[in-house]
């Protein structure tokens, strides 16, 4: 290898490691995003548990000092009461009393008068005198029966107990809440993931129904998440997680998820705290390039989003990949088959690390090739399995996982209508990504990914 070579070989290197770095820090960033956005719903659930309280407790205090004042004012009322009640006869009875006494008052000084005049007037006014100077000859009513001493009982064990009640008035406590707990990368989308978090309450009570349907609205992160308007609904019912297919890769997407039980007249509950996510891998779709031969027939149609393919061209067996390597090896992919054609000894679903070419002619069945064709037989590397699976029909799915076991070693399951082989793949280099393919002959044949 010259310089140029090694010159051009080192620069893309450092192009894979620039992008590697580049994907590191959007998924960094996205996780700080994540974190503040936690802080913002600590934040925001504190405050909005503080006003509850302030508002709740300023609103006893009202309640309680008017309930006391009403209770000061009843019992100061009942006191001016019995006092009225209990001196309106003392009082009738000290007014005739102090009446008489000042009238006999009166007779002696004016008898005290009399004695002082001359015998010969006296004795002309006599009847007169005699009258006047009468003892007065009358009756009182008996005391009237009264209180005298008001006895007021405030019980101190009274007052200690509705101290203690309200020293127990309200209670702080972790409730339950929808939250959003893992997003997972998937090739051309992220798979959102939720569950309601209970923590034991005595708020929660027996026969109690649990959040029955779910809303899942996302939007790019890069928009004002305080706005309703921004987010989008993307899916509305009962199960607990969904995969986000319209998305671009190596873009931030926010995701926030709430719930009601019930019908569907229950109002829905409080949103989750945002979580933001973002996938650097590439969707799965077929090569649009590989549709055409050299002589630029088209071998192969795409439709679906590029996902689905269909053998078009008839005995032509040119090899369709996938548009990049977007197998991430330790996930499954899975393939579907639409519609069938003519059966041919050509015909395979697989995974490569690179064209093999025998002959000149594309296949599936030689080197750096996993696969099984339409009549179950199971090839690796260009060797046939002894032990089959079901042949293709319509409907049929053919999964394939790989996980490393060293190096240039991958031990893959293949399946085919859930009946399973695992085997050993060995490879010249060692890989993190790898193609998927697929060949027929015949036309008429259509494969969907995903």
């Amino acid at each position: 290898m010259d310089d140029s070579d090694k010159s051009t070989v080192f620069r893309q290197g450092v192009k894979e490691s620039i992008k590697k770095l580049e994907d590191s820090v959007l998924h960094l960033s996205s996780q700080i995003q994540n974190v503040n956005s936690a802080i913002n719903s600590v934040k925001t659930s504190s405050m909005n548990a503080t006003k509850v309280v302030e508002n709740h407790f300023e609103s006893a205090k009202k309640e309680v000092i008017a309930a006391l004042e009403t209770r000061m004012v009843f019992l100061l009322t009942t006191i001016k009461e019995i006092e009225t009640q209990d001196l309106e006869p003392l009082t009738s009875l000290k007014q005739q009393l102090d009446g008489d006494l000042a009238t006999m008052k009166n007779s002696i000084q004016e008898g005290h008068s009399i004695l002082e005049q001359e015998d010969d007037l006296v004795m002309k006014n006599e009847k007169e005198i005699k009258k006047k100077l009468q003892p007065l000859q009358k009756s009182y009513p008996d005391m009237p029966c009264v209180a005298q001493n008001l006895s007021v009982s405030v019980e101190d064990s009274e007052v200690s107990n509705i101290v203690e009640a309200l020293q127990r008035l309200g209670d702080v406590q972790m409730l339950g809440s929808l939250q959003i707990v893992e997003l997972v990368e998937q090739p051309g989308g992220i798979l959102v993931q939720w569950d309601e978090t209970l923590v034991d309450s005595e708020s929660f009570t027996e026969g109690s129904v649990g959040t029955q349907e779910y809303m899942l609205q996302y939007c790019q992160a890069d928009n004002k998440v305080s706005s309703d308007d921004v987010f989008s609904t993307i899916y509305q019912g009962e199960q607990m997680s969904y995969l986000v297919t319209d998305i671009e890769p190596h873009v931030t997407y926010t995701f926030r998820v709430c719930g009601r039980s019930g019908n569907k007249d229950v109002k829905w509950g409080p949103w989750s705290a945002y979580k933001n996510g973002v996938t650097s891998l590439e969707p799965h779709e077929w090569s649009k390039k590989d549709c055409k031969n050299e002589k630029r027939i088209s071998i192969y149609q795409l439709s679906n989003d590029r996902r689905t393919a269909t053998k078009v061209f008839p005995e032509s067996s040119r090899v369709l990949r996938s548009r990049s390597m977007s197998y991430i090896i330790g996930n499954t992919i899975t393939f579907t088959v639409e519609e069938m054609g003519e059966p041919s000894a050509s015909d395979v679903i697989g995974m490569i690390t690179q064209y093999c070419v025998i002959d000149n002619k594309q296949v599936l069945q030689g080197p750096e090739c996993v696969g099984v064709n339409s009549k179950g037989i199971i090839h690796v590397n260009g060797t046939n399995m002894t032990t089959r699976l079901p042949p293709f029909k319509r409907g049929t799915q053919v999964s394939f996982e790989a996980h490393k076991v060293s190096g240039k070693k991958l031990r893959v399951s293949v399946s085919v209508d859930n009946k399973e082989v695992t085997l050993d793949w060995p490879i010249q280099n060692e890989v993190e990504k790898l193609y998927f393919a697929m060949c027929f002959g015949q036309s008429g044949w259509q494969v969907t990914i995903g």
